[in-house]
């Protein structure tokens, strides 16, 4: 099948949510900012992606043998199915063998496909001129792309309802936070909401805390190390650039299926492993031969640092759930997994981890019972 490519978010390279970890403050629901969508993608151009306008014109998703796969995954929603489903769907697919995918849009009516050409936010118009591809003819292959990153609120910055981190005086809002209204999954519309009431409120909270507080005490030692660390890749003369970096990261760690898709505890361990060594031994080669490679280089050490978390937190969830899928678990356990797993800086480079159990019992709307729910794809590696 095809080859799976992930990416690693260019623009969300954690950098709030790091900044606040390195300070000291706890992070929550970090196990759920890997993820991706289904991106019609043939090897050289991004066509588009498996999203709301497309669903709703009427999209199916086929195999190499013309099977609609998604009737054994979701056989209500099928292509309408949520992304994480979808994604692993067509993991498995290519995985045993039935790849590659496609995307079937020639059934779209004229005015579907004029309303996603005005709607995108990227018309795929120009691509679709310079490769002779015509969705109204053609089937688009389709992957599953995978990322990292602290973009669509899944994971983060751990706040209370005036929007006060672990530590006083810090106040956060928007996509650098986890928020709990999200869950592990929102259609649309959540994250300009949170980032708005999120803003006003941390915004009167952070007021209402300088009024009460006295000046601080600047630390000038601390300031100069800092300043020192972020303008270090300008004062080498050669190494790796930021985008070297990236590249490694982004396609021999992260988006490999056994770590973005279908994880297990072997394959997590050896993945932080890595990543461990890329902070500690590759990104102080990093170099900068200006002031935007210089920012570039101070993204990807976030990133890094991002991802260990993301998946040092994908280790100690010992279940499925949202993004999260453990081949060892594969299923969603409510009996005893209805917890945030917590994470706090301990010294230069050790993590802390706690859980503390979502409050179940005061919620309006109660599950009748708690039990074992199975994933509807489930997929475990060959061994070796």
């Amino acid at each position: 099948g095809m080859k799976l490519p992930g990416y690693v978010a260019a623009n969300c390279t954690g950098d709030a949510p790091m900044m606040a970890y390195r300070a000291g403050v706890e992070l929550t629901g970090m196990e759920f900012c890997i993820n991706g969508h289904p991106a019609f993608y043939d090897g050289r151009y991004l066509y588009g992606a498996l999203d709301n306008l497309v669903q709703a014109a009427g999209a199916i998703l086929v195999n190499s043998q013309g099977e609609r796969f998604m009737e054994r995954y979701d056989p209500v929603l099928m292509e309408r199915a949520k992304w994480q489903v979808s994604c692993r769907a067509i993991a498995k697919e290519n995985l045993e063998g039935r790849g590659p995918v496609y995307v079937d849009m020639t059934k779209f009516s004229q005015g579907d496909r004029q309303l996603l050409t005005k709607f995108r936010l990227n018309p795929p118009d120009r691509s679709y001129r310079e490769t002779g591809f015509d969705p109204s003819r053609d089937k688009a292959p389709c992957i599953a792309r995978m990322r990292v990153a602290s973009s669509c609120g899944e994971g983060g910055i751990k706040i209370d309802t005036r929007c006060q981190t672990s530590l006083p005086g810090l106040f956060a809002a928007g996509a650098a936070c986890y928020n709990p209204a999200h869950g592990t999954y929102t259609v649309g519309g959540v994250n300009l909401a949170f980032c708005n009431v999120g803003g006003y409120r941390a915004g009167e909270s952070a007021a209402d805390y300088c009024q009460k507080a006295g000046q601080p005490q600047l630390e000038g030692r601390q300031i100069e190390h800092l300043k020192e660390a972020a303008l270090s890749p300008l004062n080498r003369k050669r190494g790796l650039s930021p985008d070297e970096l990236f590249a490694r990261m982004r396609d021999d760690i992260i988006t490999p299926a056994g770590v973005s898709i279908f994880r297990n505890e072997k394959r997590l361990k050896a993945a932080i492993g890595q990543l461990d060594k890329l902070i500690v031994e590759t990104l102080p080669q990093v170099w900068a031969k200006d002031a935007h490679q210089m920012v570039k280089a101070n993204e990807a050490g976030n990133a890094a640092l991002m991802a260990k978390l993301t998946l040092t937190a994908c280790l100690e969830r010992n279940e499925t759930r949202g993004w999260q899928y453990r081949e060892e678990f594969p299923y969603q356990d409510d009996i005893d997994w209805l917890k945030w797993v917590i994470l706090r800086r301990q010294g230069e480079s050790g993590v802390a981890i706690r859980h503390e159990a979502i409050p179940i019992e005061s919620y309006q709307v109660q599950p009748k019972e708690r039990r074992r729910l199975p994933s509807p794809v489930q997929y475990t590696f060959p061994k070796g």
